[in-house]
């Protein structure tokens, strides 16, 4: 994202580790059999089912804090957590 607005360049990276650009990137675009299936925000793919429905590997904080989500549905989150270090906030936050 700051390289995209100091130099008004986009770079493009093709990347199955998702733990390691999701903290960098500002859009993601999935794939399947060299269809786009997923288009959007890299908030808008950890809160979707997208990753896990094809087998991609949700990085582990976003995955705690949805897998939380899902047993307790009144928990209140502005965002899904992108790193461990905004997942360890979110949950001192809750306790």
């Amino acid at each position: 994202t700051e390289l995209n607005k100091k130099f008004n360049t986009t770079i493009i990276i093709i990347e199955h580790r998702l733990e390691m650009i999701i903290p960098i990137v500002s859009r993601v675009i999935v794939m399947n059999d060299g269809q786009i299936v997923f288009d959007g925000t890299t908030e808008d793919v950890l809160k979707t089912t997208i990753l896990e429905s094809l087998g991609i590997q949700t990085p582990k904080a976003s995955l705690l804090i949805k897998q939380l989500l899902s047993k307790y549905p009144n928990l209140k989150l502005l965002q899904i957590p992108k790193t461990v270090d905004e997942a360890v906030k979110i949950l001192e936050e809750l306790l």
